[in-house]
């Protein structure tokens, strides 16, 4: 027993973040020796900045402010700074001066951050997409429409 009561086991919520969790790390496992070492040394910050970082930049290409990293994050600016330094150091993540001020900074992938992301994005695609034409048609759409609906509910939900 791991501790988890039976009752928790079985719901929604816990079944969802499992499935996530297992995806994650099967995406994790099919990266090369050298990504593999490199992901597993980030703590649990680091691994919570990297993916704010790919998921801000998605609408901010050119990068983001260290300062909308600590607001989506919910954490200070020197405890994200900390993290993102160490994230610079590993190349998952760049930084540039920013264009229209020069005190600030931007931060984005980096060249091999981008390519250890899009990796373990295509894994996990590829198995949704598996899951998916293994169920009949009316299905695969009903699963697709119910998570679709349970993404806008927790998007209103919290305001984003």
């Amino acid at each position: 027993m791991n501790g988890i009561a039976p009752d928790l086991k079985g719901s929604p919520w816990f079944l969802l973040l499992t499935v996530a969790n297992q995806l994650q790390s099967q995406a994790a496992r099919s990266q090369n020796r050298k990504c593999l070492e490199l992901l597993s040394s980030f703590t649990g910050r680091q691994h919570a900045v990297l993916r704010e970082v790919c998921l801000l930049t998605m609408t901010n290409p050119s990068g983001i402010s260290l300062k909308q990293l600590a607001e989506a994050l919910n954490l200070s600016p020197g405890t994200v700074s900390e993290a993102v330094e160490t994230l610079v150091c590993k190349q998952m993540l760049e930084r540039t001066v920013c264009p229209h001020d020069r005190r600030a900074v931007q931060i984005r992938l980096a060249p091999l951050g981008m390519m250890i992301i899009q990796t373990g994005i295509t894994q996990i695609s590829d198995q949704v997409s598996a899951f998916l034409k293994s169920l009949p048609e009316t299905e695969a759409e009903q699963f697709v429409g119910t998570l679709a609906k349970f993404y806008q509910f927790i998007q209103q939900e919290m305001g984003l």
